[in-house]
């Protein structure tokens, strides 16, 4: 339920950054949607790591098996 929460505040953020306002100097609303869409990105690449690894594993596992 955080997540989702979290997520709103976020689109919320974003929607008047992009489309209502956008100054020269950065405030705490841009900094806050740069610091989210950065976490994003890493937590992506977490995911990506992850299943290379998994799958790094299940292939050393079924060559070991033949």
């Amino acid at each position: 339920m955080l997540k989702q929460i979290s997520y709103m505040i976020f689109l919320v953020i974003y929607i008047y950054t992009v489309l209502v306002r956008s100054l020269p100097v950065p405030e705490w609303n841009e900094w806050y949607v740069v610091i989210y869409m950065v976490g994003l990105a890493l937590e992506k690449l977490r995911e990506v790591n992850l299943a290379f690894c998994v799958l790094n594993i299940v292939l050393k596992f079924s060559r070991q098996l033949v």
